[in-house]
């Protein structure tokens, strides 16, 4: 009896050393697995180091340039998947991107593509520019600029839903392509040499248009750079912010008038508010050329924008408004005019030349 007592007792500290080793193991599986999802929402590093060790290409003067002057790296060589489409976001955006068709330059349009890079974008970036008076020396591209620049030939596919989330301009769309996307992190600018070379120069316009407020209100959001504007920029407007445009419309007994079959409010009445009218905000215009007359369609319900959205509305507008008639017959109010003021002077003190890129800006400061 007591020899089967013996073993027992052996045999119960055999079991606990064996479940105890179990133990130890299992917790230091767990803590090496602990180890490698510290983060619940992983993001990328936004390390300055591309995925090819041969990139940025220094041999080419505005890379070069770039990179020593601004410690931003362009680069046309790299992998389209982890590079630029790792910020997936959710599942519906997946499918999106999985559309996207993305060319890279081929070596002989290398040199085609910088050149239009330079000479559609970044040169409207100074690092000291005139504006009434007052001479500005920013530092935007060292200190806002994204750490890479993604330069391709082309940027296509049938993702009609994903390009409305970046623009609402009709530039190159019809084409199949856009000039720009952004990844929520770094941007990608797409020039075409065949596409280019065959465009008027309005398109060409267009096309470097799109490029502009597509980085403009990407880097400007993403960066927190409009939070930065004087607080006259958003109050006037602030308390329409999501509010029903229908419903302001009836208790001031707006303006309507009819054009074919339908109804609408004054363009007039909906920018003397302070708001900026484009294509696709806060309604879809009938045809690009009288995307003012047709935006508000009294059947349709529309919202004021909210305050991002406002802001690239009135980007818009800044950049693609050519039409100096359009200016004076449209936006000439206080409440609007003063905005739009605000907003050109911020773009200079970030070094971004405005009346360059649109001479009928200057429109804006005429009293």
């Amino acid at each position: 009896m007591n020899g089967m007592r013996r073993c027992r007792k052996i045999f119960d500290v055999l079991l606990k050393l064996i479940t105890m080793k179990k133990l130890i193991y299992i917790l230091l599986l767990g803590m090496a697995s602990l180890a490698g999802c510290s983060e619940d929402n992983p993001v990328p590093s936004l390390a300055d180091t591309p995925s090819l060790t041969e990139f940025p290409d220094m041999t080419k003067p505005l890379i070069a340039a770039y990179k020593n002057d601004y410690d931003v790296n362009i680069i046309y060589r790299f992998n389209d998947s982890t590079d630029f489409r790792f910020a997936l976001g959710d599942k519906g955006s997946v499918t999106n991107w999985k559309k996207l068709e993305i060319k890279q330059l081929s070596d002989a349009s290398v040199d085609y593509g910088l050149k239009m890079l330079d000479s559609l974008v970044l040169k409207y970036f100074k690092d000291e520019v005139e504006f009434r008076g007052e001479t500005f020396r920013p530092d935007f591209k060292r200190e806002r600029f994204p750490r890479k620049l993604f330069l391709v030939d082309s940027l296509g596919g049938g993702y009609s839903s994903l390009g409305q989330t970046i623009s609402e301009l009709n530039d190159a769309e019809s084409q199949g392509y856009f000039s720009f996307l952004w990844n929520g992190f770094e941007p990608m600018f797409g020039f075409n040499s065949t596409l280019l070379a065959t465009a008027t120069s309005k398109n060409i316009q267009k096309y470097r248009n799109s490029a502009l407020y597509g980085f403009l209100s990407a880097l400007f959001v993403a960066r927190g750079v409009y939070d930065e504007f004087p607080a006259a920029f958003f109050e006037p407007v602030a308390d329409l912010y999501g509010t029903s445009v229908n419903e302001l419309a009836r208790e001031e007994e707006a303006e309507v008038y009819k054009n074919g079959p339908r109804y609408y409010y004054l363009p007039e009445w909906y920018m003397s508010k302070g708001f900026a009218l484009t294509n696709n905000s806060p309604g879809s215009a009938y045809g690009v050329e009288t995307k003012y007359t047709t935006a508000l369609d009294t059947a349709r319900t529309m919202t004021f924008p909210l305050r991002e959205r406002d802001f690239r509305n009135m980007l818009h507008v800044m950049i693609c408004e050519t039409n100096q008639e359009n200016i004076r017959n449209y936006f000439r109010n206080d409440v609007f005019i003063g905005r739009m003021r605000i907003l050109i002077e911020e773009m200079y003190r970030r070094g971004i030349d405005v009346f360059a890129i649109n001479p009928a800006a200057e429109e804006f400061f005429n009293d």
